[in-house]
């Protein structure tokens, strides 16, 4: 059987084969590096384990001994764990942790989208709505996320794939070890992260010298949804509230007050404002543009509702957009009615305080 990697990885020790196999098959995991009374257990699959390894080394170093495991099985692993372990696990991952949250007691990974893709990736999801040149400004290394084209010869940490990049790699690295001054590199920044554009292999170099900043020439990217930090898990959130804004397109401020924690619950309000829409362009008899019925949707009845509920103490945990929502299903679920007063107010928390609704 031969494996294959587009990485540079070393060949790890298997002192016996055949229980190794057996571990894999009965715990969905085998010992890689053993630890007389560890304080730390280490636990990661593929690529990874070479890390945990390194990490390990590096622990031992400071007087703290790590158990190392390859788990290429999590869901055998999770049941086959004794339910008192004498020391705590710390996965790690090169990529998103979400595969092993609730399985170790920590994380360590990328969780902030980008960080192991594209930028076209992120810019579908956020829409670009337009760039403007920064000129040449001095990044920390550790916000370039990822690369706008060059995914497939560097790895996610930014080390070359394939030999024919690692040769121009190296005639890099001996001119930066030599002092040369090389060009800044060029990168877009979106939000509080950059992807490089050109200089892949500069920063590589830069990162595996341990510098902490680089001159980049930065192109900042506008998008239509603010992009924050967010983790990879908030991706269909964040294509959800894009699409949403679309539909329903917010003056800056007011879409500031827009907060969901559900994607479906964006294209579930979205259908409530076009309806809620029509009903009013029917009522009036005249045509609304999409702009002009979310800024009237927004202020007579989101703010209102928001409000008169925030007055009867009718927001709960969550959001004022998710209060908002479940009050006005309950509204029509209760009063067969689209419309708000004190008194529609009033009966409904009459009947949530009685119990009869479920909010």
């Amino acid at each position: 059987m031969l494996v294959l990697s587009r990485q540079s990885l070393p060949s790890l020790p298997t002192p016996d084969p055949e229980h190794a196999a057996t571990s894999l098959r009965d715990n969905g995991s085998r010992v890689v590096l053993e630890a007389q009374h560890p304080h730390v257990e280490l636990v990661a699959s593929g690529s990874e384990v070479a890390l945990a390894l390194d990490a390990a080394e590096v622990l031992t170093a400071d007087g703290i001994d790590a158990r190392v495991l390859s788990v290429p099985w999590r869901g055998r692993w999770a049941t086959t764990r004794p339910a008192r372990r004498p020391c705590p696990s710390v996965s790690i991952e090169a990529g998103s942790t979400a595969g092993w949250r609730g399985l170790a007691d920590a994380c360590v990974g990328v969780d902030r989208f980008g960080a192991s893709g594209p930028a076209g990736e992120v810019l579908a999801a956020l829409g670009k709505t337009g760039e403007r040149r920064l000129g040449v400004k001095s990044i920390e290394l550790d916000s370039i996320a990822g690369t706008v084209d060059r995914g497939r010869d560097f790895d996610r940490r930014f080390r070359p794939t394939s030999h024919r990049v690692r040769q121009r790699w190296e005639r890099v690295a001996l001119a930066m070890r030599k002092g040369i001054s090389l060009p800044p590199i060029s990168v877009y920044r979106v939000g509080d992260m950059h992807f490089v554009q050109d200089g892949h292999h500069r920063v590589s170099v830069s990162r595996q010298m341990g510098l902490e900043t680089i001159d980049a020439y930065v192109t900042e990217v506008r998008t239509e949804v603010d992009p924050g930090s967010f983790r990879i898990s908030d991706l269909p959130l964040k294509s959800q509230e894009r699409l949403f804004f679309e539909r329903v397109p917010l003056k800056p401020d007011q879409r500031a007050r827009i907060q969901l924690r559900e994607g479906r619950m964006y294209a579930q309000l979205a259908e409530s404002v076009e309806a809620w829409g029509f009903r009013a362009m029917h009522e009036t008899g005249n045509f609304m543009s999409r702009s002009e019925v979310a800024s009237l949707w927004f202020r007579e009845e989101y703010e209102p509702v928001v409000e008169m509920l925030r007055e009867a103490d009718l927001l709960s945990d969550g959001t004022e957009t998710e209060a908002h929502m479940v009050i006005s299903g309950l509204r029509y679920k209760l009063l067969s009615t689209h419309h708000w007063d004190e008194e529609v107010v009033g009966q409904v928390r009459d009947a949530l305080e009685r119990g009869e609704l479920d909010r």
